[in-house]
C-alpha cells in the first residue's frame, strides 16, 4: 500500500520523530534523501533560482564519492542529515550492524539529524538512535522513485493538505534524477505563487 501521506498510526509508532515541523503557515521542508551525486549542482542550482533552502539526508559512501559536491551544499547555506553510511534495509540487519553504519557515517556527515533509509527501522534500533539523534520522517512522500505513480497526484495531495510545516521527501538518486527535478520544479514554482517558504530543517 501506497500514502502520499504519512499514516497516523506509522506517526504513532516512532512518537518522537519529526513528522511536521511547527511553522507558520507559510513554511515547507524540503528534503533530499541519497546524495550527493554528480547532478546535485543541478539540485542547488534550481533551488538559488527560487531562494529556497532544504535539508540534505547524505549516505556516507556518496559522501566519500562526491565529496566536493557535499560541501558544495553547505557552502551554498543548505543544511545535511545522516541517512547511514551504505544504505541498510533496517528491517534486514541487526541492530549492532544497523548503529556501526550510521555512526560510520556521522564521521563524514557530522549532524545531529537522521533518517533511515526506506523510512524502515526497528524499535531497538529506533530506541538507542533516538537519544543521539533528531530523527526525521515525512509528512509527504513524493514518491518520485516510482515511475507507475502519477507526480500529479503527489502535487495534489500536498497541495490540499498544505497548512505549514510539512516535510517533504524528494531524491537526489541517479537513477530517478529527472522525476525528482520535475516534482521539485512543480514544488517550487506551486510555493512561489502561494507565498511559501521553502527551507531547511535545523540540525542544531
Amino acid at each position: 500500500m501506497r500514502f502520499i501521506r504519512s499514516p497516523k498510526w506509522v506517526r504513532l509508532f516512532f512518537y518522537s520523530a519529526l513528522w511536521k515541523e511547527k511553522q507558520d503557515a507559510k513554511t515547507l521542508f524540503l528534503t533530499f534523501d541519497d546524495g550527493p551525486t554528480p547532478r546535485t549542482k543541478e539540485i542547488l542550482n534550481l533551488l538559488e533560482a527560487y531562494r529556497a533552502k532544504a535539508t540534505f539526508f547524505c549516505v556516507g559512501a556518496n559522501v566519500e564519492k562526491y565529496a566536493a559536491e557535499f560541501q558544495e551544499i553547505i557552502d551554498a547555506g543548505h543544511d545535511v542529515g545522516n541517512h547511514s553510511f551504505s544504505h541498510p534495509h533496517g528491517w534486514k540487519v541487526s541492530k549492532k550492524h544497523y548503529l556501526d553504519d550510521v555512526e560510520k557515517a556521522q564521521k563524514l556527515v557530522k549532524s545531529r539529524l537522521f533518517r533511515p533509509p526506506y523510512g524502515k527501522m526497528t524499535w531497538l534500533q529506533y530506541r538507542s538512535l533516538r537519544k543521539k539523534y533528531r530523527i526525521v520522517m515525512w509528512s509527504h512522500l513524493s514518491y518520485d522513485f516510482d515511475p507507475s505513480m502519477n507526480l500529479e497526484d503527489f502535487l495534489h495531495q500536498l497541495q490540499r493538505d498544505f497548512k505549514g510545516g510539512e516535510i517533504v521527501v524528494l531524491h537526489d538518486n541517479l537513477k530517478y534524477f529527472d522525476r525528482s527535478m520535475e516534482a521539485l520544479k512543480a514544488i517550487l514554482s506551486w510555493s512561489r505563487e502561494q507565498g511559501v517558504v521553502c527551507s531547511a530543517l535545523l540540525s542544531n
